[in-house]
């Protein structure tokens, strides 16, 4: 019989990470394909995280909430003059994160297979617009969320996505200070790929101290499966790097 799981104390809301490596200076572009082999219900409250890194050193990520809900924020201001809401979206700013703005659009999750796409589009003296853009499946057209302006590091140089960023799941009510129950969800990742046609060379995974959080590499379907809550054991908490050539 297995032993009960043993929960860290709070707060832990992160899960599980996947950190991808495309060996390049700097990214303008990162496309995420991902697969939902179930819905755990618009009441669990968990999020999946697409690529997230810094932007010529500005803090940002971007994702999907199974309340329904596609998010893209950025760090270290407060002026919505920086957000653009595609249709159907929204622009909120606040400081409970440290000084930060974001784009939300209701987007119903389900299971299924899904796509995103990050980029940079355009720049001025204030800095570059990355622009948010999700879809489901092979054939139906990607949905505008929006773009939101990020800073440049140096004035001349347009901004860039840095290396390494990570695909992460988290259960955010256990920010809270209280550990609740983690709805079962299972997430496939294929390697993103940037810059117009440019893989992912290999990835890092690890799960964090929450004991049902389990990531791995498919061989066979060259993808990440991340599985939370439910039943699921925590199988290796420590880094595990697969590369890909």
């Amino acid at each position: 019989m297995d032993s009960p799981l043993v929960f860290p104390d709070p707060p832990e809301g992160g899960m599980t990470y996947a950190n991808w490596k495309f060996s390049r200076q700097g990214l303008a572009e990162v496309v995420s394909s991902f697969h939902l082999d179930n819905d755990p219900g618009p009441s669990s409250h968990l999020y999946l995280q697409l690529y997230d890194a810094a932007v010529d050193g500005t803090g940002m990520y971007h994702g999907v909430q199974t309340i329904g809900l596609a998010i893209f924020s950025r760090f270290g201001t407060t002026d919505l003059a920086e957000v653009r809401p595609g249709p159907g979206a929204g622009a909120v700013a606040g400081t409970d994160e440290g000084p930060y703005v974001s784009l939300r659009m209701p987007f119903p999750l389900g299971a299924g297979s899904y796509r995103s796409s990050l980029r940079r589009t355009s720049g001025d003296r204030e800095g570059d617009w990355f622009e948010f853009r999700l879809g489901r499946g092979a054939g139906e057209p990607e949905t505008l969320v929006g773009a939101i302006r990020f800073p440049r590091r140096r004035r001349r140089v347009p901004a860039t996505m840095a290396d390494g960023g990570g695909s992460w799941t988290e259960a955010w009510d256990n920010n809270s200070g209280v550990l609740h129950p983690v709805a079962f969800w299972q997430v496939r990742l294929d390697p993103p790929v940037a810059d117009g046609g440019v893989p992912a060379r290999g990835v890092t995974m690890r799960t964090s101290r929450m004991p049902n959080g389990r990531i791995d590499w498919d061989p066979v379907r060259r993808q990440v499966v991340s599985v939370i809550g439910g039943d699921t054991r925590r199988s290796d908490e420590g880094p595990r790097v697969v590369r890909f050539d």
